[in-house]
C-alpha cells in the first residue's frame, strides 16, 4: 500500500487530532515542540494510526545507541509554509470566478500585469483574468534543461509558466488557442507575457498531453523516499546541522490554506504539497554547494537528485492541471 504522508487539516491557526487513544489535541501548531534530534535527517517516514494524519520520523543515532533509541519514533507538526510560486497560484485560481484569485497571485509585493497585445497592451492581472473567462484547460508547469516538456521551450528562462488554453468567445476579444503565460519580473512586481502555442516556424505545436495525476503520485512518493535516503547516505548533517533542519521543516511544510482556491480537491492538494516538498528538498540539496565536502560528492549528489527533482516538477503539474468538465 502507497504511505500517506499527509499532513493534519488546517484551519487558519488551529489544528486538531480526534482522540483515537493514539495521540494528543492541539490548540495550536506552536504548541507540539519539534522533538527531532537537531543535525540529522530522518531515515524514514511511517504514518500514524489510521485516521490521525501524523507521519512519524525516525532519526538516524551514532555511537553507542540503545535499541529503544534507534526504535523511538516521534510526533512532529511543522508549521512551515510550502513556497506557492506565482504560477501555481494562477493555474489553481483561473478556473475560479473570484477576485481574490489575483491578490492570492500577487501577493504583498505589487501589482502584476498581463502583457496581452490582444487587448493593446499590458493590463492588470484582474481585468485579465476577468475578461479571459473560465479556461478550456489549465495548468503550471516547470520545464528544465533537464526535463523540458514538449513544446515549453520558452518557458525555460524563467522556470515556471501557466499553461492556458481557453474556448472562442462570442464577441469577445478571444479566440480558441493554448498559450503560455511566463512571468518576468519587474521590479518587485511581474509581468506575464502570453506565448501562443498553437503555430510555430514548422507549423502547429504539438497538443502538450494530460498530465497523470495517478502516476504522479506514485512516482512523487517513490522519489521522496529515494530523497531521504540519499542525503542520509551522503551525511549532509554532519557539517551542516543547519541544512537538516531546513529539509527536515520541508518534510512536514503545508501549503497555506488562505492562498488555495476554496473548495480544492483534497487529492489534487495532497500531491501539490507532496510534490513541493520534494522540489524544495531537492532545490535546497542541490542549491548548496557549502554541504559538499568534495566535488565528486557534490556531482553524485546531482546525479540522484535531479531526476528525482524532475519528478517533483512533473507532480506540481498533475497536481494543478484542471480541464473544464473533468471530475
Amino acid at each position: 500500500m502507497v504511505e500517506d504522508l499527509r499532513a493534519p487539516a488546517v484551519e487558519g491557526d488551529v489544528v486538531e487530532e480526534k482522540n483515537t487513544g493514539h495521540g494528543i489535541t492541539l490548540s495550536h501548531p506552536r504548541d507540539l515542540s519539534r522533538k527531532h534530534s537537531r543535525g540529522t535527517l530522518p531515515s524514514s517516514i511511517e504514518t500514524g494510526p489510521a485516521g490521525t494524519g501524523y507521519r512519524h520520523f525516525t532519526s538516524p543515532q551514532r555511537g553507542a545507541a540503545s535499541q529503544s533509541q534507534r526504535s523511538q519514533r516521534f510526533r512532529v507538526r511543522s508549521v512551515t509554509d510550502l513556497d506557492l510560486r506565482p504560477s501555481i497560484l494562477l493555474a489553481l485560481w483561473l478556473p475560479v470566478p473570484s477576485s481574490r484569485g489575483a491578490a492570492a497571485v500577487e501577493g504583498a509585493d505589487g501589482a502584476h500585469t498581463v502583457a496581452a497585445p490582444e487587448l493593446g497592451g499590458e493590463v492588470p492581472l484582474l481585468e485579465w483574468m476577468t475578461l479571459v473567462g473560465r479556461p478550456e484547460r489549465v495548468a503550471a508547469v516547470f520545464p528544465s534543461p533537464s526535463d523540458p516538456l514538449p513544446g515549453l521551450g520558452s518557458a525555460l528562462d524563467a522556470g515556471e509558466a501557466v499553461l492556458l488554453r481557453t474556448a472562442a468567445a462570442r464577441g469577445g476579444p478571444h479566440e480558441a488557442r493554448t498559450r503560455l503565460l511566463i512571468p518576468e519580473p519587474s521590479g518587485t512586481s511581474a509581468v506575464w507575457r502570453l506565448v501562443d502555442l498553437g503555430t510555430g516556424p514548422t507549423g502547429p505545436a504539438p497538443a502538450i498531453p494530460p498530465f497523470d495525476a495517478a502516476h504522479a503520485r506514485t512516482q512523487v512518493h517513490a522519489a521522496t523516499e529515494e530523497a531521504i535516503e540519499a542525503l542520509t547516505e551522503l551525511d549532509l548533517a554532519r557539517e551542516r546541522p543547519e541544512l537538516a533542519d531546513d529539509l527536515t521543516d520541508l518534510i512536514t511544510a503545508v501549503a497555506d490554506p488562505r492562498l488555495l482556491p476554496p473548495g480544492m480537491d483534497q487529492r489534487r492538494r495532497e500531491l501539490l504539497e507532496r510534490s513541493l516538498r520534494l522540489l524544495g528538498i531537492c532545490e535546497i540539496a542541490l542549491d548548496d554547494d557549502g554541504a559538499a565536502a568534495t566535488a565528486l560528492q557534490a556531482e553524485r549528489r546531482a546525479r540522484v537528485l535531479r531526476p528525482l527533482r524532475d519528478t517533483a516538477r512533473r507532480g506540481v503539474a498533475a497536481a494543478t492541471d484542471w480541464w473544464a468538465g473533468a471530475r
